[in-house]
């Protein structure tokens, strides 16, 4: 049988039990939903280790917890039946984010970083030389500003500072590039195993000897 995904699957061992609100698979148990990626190589997603479901009312969850073990339930039926075999295959193929969705994706995570990394080294300049609530002044690299003229050594540190940002620059671009990459040669991957996928099973039915159960 292909592994449980479907939260509709889930939500028909507890309609009996109340109104469902929404349902919850995970990898791992976590005290709010897990923010999901449209591309991820956690293979254990694939694998539901923990469900979460939401009831309307309270008195739901008491129904579902007086459940017995007794009785028998299905995870599937016509309106939310279970993919197995080739055509779950297919499905899982389907669901594969195309290329500028992960691009797209990248470049958000990619700027809210650096954005989030600019305020805290601003913030951590003008606090240079500010003494705390104590009255201990936290000593950086950057040294204490004294404001008074710049010397060739301060100078000198300035043009540092900046050939080194140039570097982190093109290191960034550099490595959005390969991640870039990356997600399109693992694209290609799938596409070239699923089309092996489908002569294979072509081929055993020109053999006769294909059994997809």
């Amino acid at each position: 049988m292909y592994h449980i995904t479907a939260e509709d699957n889930m939500s028909l061992l507890f309609k009996g039990c109340g109104e469902i609100i929404r349902v919850y698979l995970q990898s791992k148990p976590s005290s709010v939903p897990l923010k999901k990626s449209v591309y991820s190589t956690d293979e254990s997603v694939k694998s539901v280790q923990v469900g979460y479901v939401v009831f309307r009312k309270a008195n739901a969850l008491n129904n579902a917890l007086k459940m017995g073990y007794n009785q028998i339930r299905y995870f599937s039926d016509k309106s939310a039946p279970i993919i197995s075999g080739l055509r779950a295959y297919c499905e899982e193929y389907r669901q594969l984010p195309d290329v500028t969705t992960l691009e797209k994706e990248a470049e958000v995570y990619m700027t809210e970083y650096y954005k989030r990394k600019e305020e805290e080294d601003k913030k951590g300049k003008e606090m240079e030389g500010v003494p705390d609530e104590e009255g201990f002044i936290k000593v950086t690299r950057h040294g204490k500003n004294k404001g008074g003229r710049r010397t060739e050594e301060t100078e000198r540190r300035g043009h540092d500072h900046i050939r080194n940002r140039k570097k982190k620059n093109e290191l960034r671009d550099f490595y959005t590039f390969q991640f870039r990459e990356t997600k399109k040669q693992h694209i290609v991957d799938l596409q070239a195993k699923f089309e092996e996928d489908k002569k294979r099973v072509r081929e055993m039915r020109m053999t006769r000897k294909f059994k997809p159960f």
